[in-house]
């Protein structure tokens, strides 16, 4: 497994620097249309030598990695054209939704058991996540073939507030309002901070800082540069002086 992963990922990048000089000035169209048909050619390739029984260990893992060798510019492509046709009014915007289909969540229904997640896009495919948790709990195991029903999770992503956490926001009203206003990317930075604590002490400088980040981020983080600047050796001082 681990081998077709890099045979179907570390070409992309090599192809990416090796054909630089001979594709960079090529077409976005002639980009996208070369990166579809060599990945398509190669897989199917893979399909008809399976169905024929001589599909060898070697033979899936070269035409897996060839399959991949454009799909760097492949991408670069598909930008491209959806920015000329967008036109500049509209390009920002255009490929801010196609990046955001990596970023979709969905509600995945595995045998009744459903799960939170998001579809992820990789070499152009649209793939769903299925961990060890969720494939226990559904009753499959690896290579069985399952009906699964994907539903669009319109709710607003929560950010479960450890409770101390909670308790500490709750009597500061003012770093409350500037969590509740932060986004949901913003307020999972501050729970992994804390909830990462190796020690109760640990914890606790977190959530303090945390709530004096929340009160006065600019005051927060000119306390933050001044540390670095602190713990940094100055012209002719040791580079011990760096732990100290």
């Amino acid at each position: 497994m681990g081998l077709a992963v890099a045979a179907y990922t570390l070409p992309s990048a090599v192809g990416a620097l090796a054909l630089n000089r001979l594709l960079r000035h090529q077409p976005a169209r002639v980009l996208v249309l070369a990166g579809s048909w060599l990945r398509a050619g190669r897989l199917a390739a893979i399909a008809l030598l399976w169905t024929t029984g001589s599909l060898a260990p070697f033979t899936y893992l070269g035409l897996l990695a060839g399959s991949s060798v454009l799909s760097a510019w492949g991408t670069a492509g598909r930008y491209t054209l959806l920015s000329q046709l967008s036109g500049p009014q509209g390009r920002l915007a255009a490929n801010s939704l196609y990046s955001a289909q990596a970023s979709l969540r969905v509600i995945i229904t595995v045998n009744g058991h459903s799960w939170k997640s998001r579809i992820a896009i990789m070499r152009g495919r649209y793939l769903l996540g299925l961990s060890n948790a969720n494939r226990q709990a559904a009753g499959v195991v690896t290579g069985d073939e399952v009906e699964v029903e994907v539903d669009v999770d319109a709710e607003p992503p929560v950010v479960a507030e450890p409770a101390d956490f909670a308790r500490a926001l709750d009597a500061d009203p003012a770093a409350r309002a500037a969590y509740d206003r932060l986004a949901y990317s913003h307020k999972r930075q501050h729970v992994r901070a804390i909830e990462s604590a190796k020690k109760p002490e640990t914890r606790m400088q977190r959530i303090e800082k945390a709530l004096a980040m929340l009160r006065d981020p600019e005051s927060a983080g000119n306390r933050t540069r001044a540390q670095a600047r602190s713990t940094t050796p100055g012209p002719g001082e040791p580079e011990t002086a760096r732990s100290l």
